[in-house]
Protein backbone atom coordinates (compact mmCIF):
# COMPACT_ATOMS: atom_id res chain seq x y z
CA UNK A 1 0.00 0.00 0.00
CA UNK A 2 0.63 3.60 -0.38
CA UNK A 3 0.31 6.85 1.52
CA UNK A 4 1.68 10.04 1.31
CA UNK A 5 -1.16 12.50 0.28
CA UNK A 6 -0.01 16.47 0.12
CA UNK A 7 3.22 15.29 1.19
CA UNK A 8 5.97 15.78 -1.02
CA UNK A 9 7.01 12.36 -0.98
CA UNK A 10 4.98 8.92 -0.72
CA UNK A 11 4.91 5.86 1.30
CA UNK A 12 5.42 2.78 -0.34
CA UNK A 13 4.83 -0.16 2.47
CA UNK A 14 4.75 -4.03 3.08
CA UNK A 15 1.63 -4.46 4.65
CA UNK A 16 1.65 -7.63 6.14
CA UNK A 17 5.64 -6.81 7.88
CA UNK A 18 3.36 -3.60 8.92
CA UNK A 19 6.66 -1.91 7.92
CA UNK A 20 7.58 1.02 5.14
CA UNK A 21 10.23 -0.27 2.18
CA UNK A 22 10.61 2.81 0.36
CA UNK A 23 10.28 6.55 0.48
CA UNK A 24 9.11 7.98 -2.80
CA UNK A 25 9.94 11.28 -3.41
CA UNK A 26 8.62 13.92 -6.18
CA UNK A 27 11.21 14.54 -8.62
CA UNK A 28 9.93 18.06 -8.77
CA UNK A 29 9.16 18.75 -4.74
CA UNK A 30 5.50 18.83 -5.65
CA UNK A 31 3.06 17.36 -3.50
CA UNK A 32 1.32 14.16 -3.92
CA UNK A 33 -2.14 14.47 -4.71
CA UNK A 34 -2.84 10.76 -5.57
CA UNK A 35 -1.96 7.39 -5.93
CA UNK A 36 -3.08 4.28 -8.06
CA UNK A 37 -1.45 0.95 -8.28
CA UNK A 38 -1.60 -1.23 -11.37
CA UNK A 39 -3.73 -4.48 -11.33
CA UNK A 40 -0.44 -6.62 -10.71
CA UNK A 41 1.12 -4.10 -8.31
CA UNK A 42 4.14 -4.04 -9.84
CA UNK A 43 3.76 -0.25 -10.73
CA UNK A 44 2.63 3.03 -8.62
CA UNK A 45 1.54 5.79 -10.64
CA UNK A 46 1.60 9.12 -8.28
CA UNK A 47 -0.41 11.99 -9.29
CA UNK A 48 1.60 15.63 -8.34
CA UNK A 49 0.46 18.86 -7.97
CA UNK A 50 2.23 20.24 -10.79
CA UNK A 51 0.75 18.28 -13.40
CA UNK A 52 3.04 15.10 -13.39
CA UNK A 53 2.01 11.56 -13.03
CA UNK A 54 5.17 9.38 -12.10
CA UNK A 55 5.05 5.33 -12.69
CA UNK A 56 7.32 3.64 -9.68
CA UNK A 57 8.62 0.69 -9.92
CA UNK A 58 7.54 -1.35 -6.55
CA UNK A 59 10.30 -3.49 -6.21
CA UNK A 60 12.66 -1.23 -6.81
CA UNK A 61 11.31 2.24 -5.53
CA UNK A 62 12.87 3.94 -8.46
CA UNK A 63 10.72 6.02 -11.21
CA UNK A 64 10.24 3.61 -14.08
CA UNK A 65 8.05 6.92 -16.39
CA UNK A 66 6.17 9.60 -16.16
CA UNK A 67 3.46 11.19 -18.09
CA UNK A 68 2.87 15.23 -18.12
CA UNK A 69 -0.36 17.14 -18.93
CA UNK A 70 1.27 21.22 -19.32
CA UNK A 71 -1.97 22.43 -18.84
CA UNK A 72 -2.88 20.80 -15.65
CA UNK A 73 -2.55 24.38 -13.12
CA UNK A 74 -3.80 22.95 -9.82
CA UNK A 75 -2.45 19.35 -10.15
CA UNK A 76 -3.72 15.47 -10.48
CA UNK A 77 -6.71 14.92 -7.70
CA UNK A 78 -7.66 11.16 -8.22
CA UNK A 79 -6.20 8.65 -10.29
CA UNK A 80 -7.01 4.68 -11.45
CA UNK A 81 -6.12 2.16 -13.46
CA UNK A 82 -8.25 0.11 -15.18
CA UNK A 83 -8.12 -3.55 -14.11
CA UNK A 84 -6.96 -4.77 -17.48
CA UNK A 85 -3.75 -2.52 -16.61
CA UNK A 86 -4.38 -0.99 -19.96
CA UNK A 87 -5.25 2.60 -19.12
CA UNK A 88 -4.80 5.25 -16.63
CA UNK A 89 -7.64 7.50 -15.71
CA UNK A 90 -6.63 11.15 -14.33
CA UNK A 91 -9.02 13.67 -12.93
CA UNK A 92 -7.35 17.58 -12.34
CA UNK A 93 -8.99 20.02 -9.95
CA UNK A 94 -9.87 22.50 -12.99
CA UNK A 95 -12.49 19.43 -13.30
CA UNK A 96 -11.16 17.95 -16.65
CA UNK A 97 -10.32 14.25 -16.94
CA UNK A 98 -7.51 12.07 -18.72
CA UNK A 99 -7.02 8.45 -20.02
CA UNK A 100 -3.44 7.39 -20.79
CA UNK A 101 -3.08 4.00 -22.56
CA UNK A 102 -0.39 2.82 -20.95
CA UNK A 103 1.60 1.21 -23.22
CA UNK A 104 1.91 3.95 -25.71
CA UNK A 105 1.56 7.13 -23.45
CA UNK A 106 -1.46 7.79 -25.92
CA UNK A 107 -3.19 11.10 -24.21
CA UNK A 108 -7.31 11.11 -24.13
CA UNK A 109 -8.73 14.05 -22.69
CA UNK A 110 -11.98 15.41 -21.94
CA UNK A 111 -12.66 19.05 -20.85
CA UNK A 112 -14.14 20.23 -18.23
CA UNK A 113 -17.37 21.35 -18.23
CA UNK A 114 -17.00 25.46 -17.35
CA UNK A 115 -20.41 25.82 -14.74
CA UNK A 116 -19.14 22.92 -12.15
CA UNK A 117 -16.89 22.73 -10.02
CA UNK A 118 -13.35 20.72 -9.83
CA UNK A 119 -13.07 17.06 -10.37
CA UNK A 120 -13.01 15.60 -6.94
CA UNK A 121 -12.69 11.60 -8.06
CA UNK A 122 -12.09 9.63 -11.43
CA UNK A 123 -13.04 5.97 -12.07
CA UNK A 124 -12.87 4.00 -14.69
CA UNK A 125 -14.20 0.51 -16.11
CA UNK A 126 -12.46 -2.20 -16.41
CA UNK A 127 -11.99 -2.56 -19.72
CA UNK A 128 -11.09 0.72 -19.92
CA UNK A 129 -14.01 2.01 -22.36
CA UNK A 130 -15.67 4.30 -19.63
CA UNK A 131 -14.49 6.70 -17.32
CA UNK A 132 -16.37 9.21 -14.87
CA UNK A 133 -15.58 11.90 -12.65
CA UNK A 134 -17.58 13.52 -9.88
CA UNK A 135 -16.99 17.19 -9.32
CA UNK A 136 -17.57 19.74 -6.18
CA UNK A 137 -20.97 20.64 -7.00
CA UNK A 138 -21.93 17.10 -7.49
CA UNK A 139 -22.25 16.47 -11.27
CA UNK A 140 -20.82 13.51 -12.55
CA UNK A 141 -19.65 12.91 -16.24
CA UNK A 142 -19.36 9.45 -18.02
CA UNK A 143 -17.43 9.53 -21.17
CA UNK A 144 -16.59 6.98 -23.72
CA UNK A 145 -12.76 6.47 -23.92
CA UNK A 146 -12.95 5.59 -27.89
CA UNK A 147 -14.89 8.00 -29.06
CA UNK A 148 -14.44 10.79 -26.80
CA UNK A 149 -18.34 11.19 -26.52
CA UNK A 150 -20.14 12.11 -23.36
CA UNK A 151 -22.22 9.23 -22.58
CA UNK A 152 -24.21 10.85 -19.78
CA UNK A 153 -23.78 13.70 -17.33
CA UNK A 154 -26.39 14.14 -14.19
CA UNK A 155 -26.36 15.50 -10.88
CA UNK A 156 -26.65 14.07 -7.15
CA UNK A 157 -29.87 15.20 -5.79
CA UNK A 158 -28.11 17.08 -3.18
CA UNK A 159 -26.18 19.04 -5.04
CA UNK A 160 -22.90 18.20 -2.71
CA UNK A 161 -19.14 17.57 -3.45
CA UNK A 162 -18.91 13.84 -4.45
CA UNK A 163 -15.36 12.49 -3.02
CA UNK A 164 -16.18 8.90 -3.42
CA UNK A 165 -17.08 7.31 -6.98
CA UNK A 166 -16.98 3.97 -8.35
CA UNK A 167 -18.25 2.43 -11.74
CA UNK A 168 -18.58 -1.43 -11.56
CA UNK A 169 -16.66 -3.96 -13.85
CA UNK A 170 -19.36 -3.76 -16.50
CA UNK A 171 -20.23 -0.33 -16.80
CA UNK A 172 -23.83 -0.38 -15.85
CA UNK A 173 -23.48 0.91 -12.40
CA UNK A 174 -22.16 3.98 -11.04
CA UNK A 175 -21.96 4.70 -7.06
CA UNK A 176 -21.11 7.74 -5.58
CA UNK A 177 -20.93 9.06 -2.22
CA UNK A 178 -22.07 12.79 -0.80
CA UNK A 179 -21.64 13.58 2.81
CA UNK A 180 -23.61 10.13 4.82
CA UNK A 181 -25.49 9.54 1.75
CA UNK A 182 -24.38 7.42 -0.84
CA UNK A 183 -26.22 6.44 -4.20
CA UNK A 184 -26.31 4.06 -6.89
CA UNK A 185 -26.90 4.96 -10.70
CA UNK A 186 -27.42 3.41 -14.03
CA UNK A 187 -24.51 4.90 -16.16
CA UNK A 188 -25.88 5.20 -19.58
CA UNK A 189 -29.29 7.09 -18.33
CA UNK A 190 -28.49 8.81 -14.64
CA UNK A 191 -31.48 7.22 -13.72
CA UNK A 192 -31.27 7.04 -9.68
CA UNK A 193 -31.70 3.51 -9.26
CA UNK A 194 -31.80 3.50 -5.34
CA UNK A 195 -32.67 5.64 -2.54
CA UNK A 196 -29.74 6.73 -0.66
CA UNK A 197 -28.25 4.65 2.13
CA UNK A 198 -28.48 7.34 5.31
CA UNK A 199 -25.94 6.88 7.89
CA UNK A 200 -26.74 9.62 10.44
CA UNK A 201 -23.50 12.00 11.14
CA UNK A 202 -21.19 9.36 8.57
CA UNK A 203 -18.82 11.30 6.40
CA UNK A 204 -18.71 8.87 3.45
CA UNK A 205 -15.02 8.92 1.73
CA UNK A 206 -14.93 5.62 -0.12
CA UNK A 207 -16.73 3.58 -2.16
CA UNK A 208 -15.71 0.17 -4.17
CA UNK A 209 -17.18 -2.47 -6.25
CA UNK A 210 -16.08 -5.92 -6.11
CA UNK A 211 -14.07 -7.31 -8.84
CA UNK A 212 -17.64 -8.96 -9.90
CA UNK A 213 -19.91 -5.94 -9.65
CA UNK A 214 -21.84 -7.76 -6.71
CA UNK A 215 -20.75 -6.33 -4.02
CA UNK A 216 -20.62 -2.47 -2.81
CA UNK A 217 -17.89 -1.69 -0.06
CA UNK A 218 -19.11 2.09 1.78
CA UNK A 219 -16.37 3.24 3.94
CA UNK A 220 -17.00 6.25 6.62
CA UNK A 221 -14.57 8.52 7.19
CA UNK A 222 -15.74 9.43 10.53
CA UNK A 223 -16.18 6.31 12.10
CA UNK A 224 -13.73 4.02 10.02
CA UNK A 225 -17.05 2.00 9.70
CA UNK A 226 -17.45 -0.23 6.52
CA UNK A 227 -20.22 -1.62 5.33
CA UNK A 228 -20.84 -4.29 2.22
CA UNK A 229 -24.18 -4.14 0.19
CA UNK A 230 -25.56 -6.24 -2.30
CA UNK A 231 -25.22 -3.73 -5.37
CA UNK A 232 -28.59 -4.63 -7.11
CA UNK A 233 -30.06 -1.63 -5.88
CA UNK A 234 -31.71 -3.11 -3.02
CA UNK A 235 -29.51 -2.05 -1.00
CA UNK A 236 -29.30 -5.19 1.20
CA UNK A 237 -26.70 -5.03 3.56
CA UNK A 238 -24.46 -8.32 4.26
CA UNK A 239 -21.62 -7.12 6.87
CA UNK A 240 -20.23 -4.38 9.01
CA UNK A 241 -17.09 -3.98 10.46
CA UNK A 242 -16.62 -0.97 13.14
CA UNK A 243 -13.37 1.23 13.48
CA UNK A 244 -12.14 -0.60 10.58
CA UNK A 245 -11.25 2.20 8.47
CA UNK A 246 -13.10 4.38 6.08
CA UNK A 247 -10.63 6.81 3.52
CA UNK A 248 -9.61 3.92 1.17
CA UNK A 249 -10.93 0.93 0.24
CA UNK A 250 -9.77 -2.19 -2.30
CA UNK A 251 -11.15 -5.54 -2.98
CA UNK A 252 -8.45 -8.47 -3.42
CA UNK A 253 -8.68 -9.87 -7.38
CA UNK A 254 -10.79 -12.74 -6.42
CA UNK A 255 -13.24 -10.54 -4.78
CA UNK A 256 -12.81 -12.28 -1.23
CA UNK A 257 -10.89 -9.73 1.34
CA UNK A 258 -11.37 -6.19 1.30
CA UNK A 259 -8.83 -4.00 2.34
CA UNK A 260 -9.57 -0.73 4.41
CA UNK A 261 -7.36 2.47 5.13
CA UNK A 262 -7.89 4.67 8.12
CA UNK A 263 -5.48 7.80 8.71
CA UNK A 264 -7.23 11.04 9.51
CA UNK A 265 -4.25 11.77 11.62
CA UNK A 266 -1.51 11.23 9.14
CA UNK A 267 -1.34 7.85 10.86
CA UNK A 268 -2.06 4.74 8.69
CA UNK A 269 -4.46 1.84 9.62
CA UNK A 270 -4.62 -1.18 7.63
CA UNK A 271 -6.93 -4.33 7.91
CA UNK A 272 -7.89 -6.67 5.79
CA UNK A 273 -11.30 -9.00 6.49
CA UNK A 274 -13.00 -11.57 4.95
CA UNK A 275 -15.89 -10.55 2.31
CA UNK A 276 -18.86 -12.74 3.23
CA UNK A 277 -20.11 -15.35 0.83
CA UNK A 278 -22.44 -13.59 -2.24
Amino acid sequence: MADGYGKTSAGLWDVNARRKIFTLTDPDGAEVYSESFSPDGRVLATGDSRGNVYFWNTATGKVAGQLSEPTVGEGFTSLAYSENGRFLAAADANGAAYVWNTATGTLTTFPADPKNGGSMDVTITSDGKLVATGDGYGWIHVWDVATHAEVSSFKDPGGLSLFGLSISPNGKLLAGSVGGDTYLWDTATGKLLSTPTRTAGADIEAVEFSPDGRLLAIGDGTTADVLLWHANGAETQLAEQHGTGGYVLAFSPNGRTVAAVDGPDGSVKVDIWNSPAR
